[in-house]
């Protein structure tokens, strides 16, 4: 639904990818995931969103996942510059994903990548 709501709206807003990215991410198609919150970062960075930590996030996940533990922990690093008041603890308390596992598999790998 996501592909082709952004065939349908070439314009789209950059958070399309970062949904692309998860539910990549939750099928476990990580290089794709990886694809598309790369994607996502380029977007969200050229058009000034704020959402663009979002993005960095989404590339830490995908590095563990991918094991790319170097580029993780230097995508944790910035998003944090962009956005020092996300935690885990606010992740877990405002995450739109109610299945306890995947919200685990997702700080799991937050953690390894050096978030706290």
């Amino acid at each position: 639904m996501i592909k082709k709501a952004m065939l349908l709206q070439p314009l789209f807003p950059s958070w399309y990818l970062m949904e692309l990215s998860m539910s990549y991410y939750c099928i476990g198609s990580y290089e794709e995931a990886k694809d598309s919150a790369e994607q996502f970062c380029r977007l969200a960075e050229s058009r000034g969103d704020q959402i663009a930590w979002a993005a960095y996030l989404m590339l830490a996940m995908n590095y563990i996942r991918l094991g790319r533990e170097r580029e993780a922990r230097l995508a944790v690093l910035e998003s944090a510059r962009l956005n020092a008041d996300y935690s885990l603890e606010v992740d877990r308390r405002y995450s739109c994903y109610r299945g306890l596992n995947v919200i685990e598999r997702q700080h799991e790998d937050l953690r390894k990548a050096g978030m706290k």
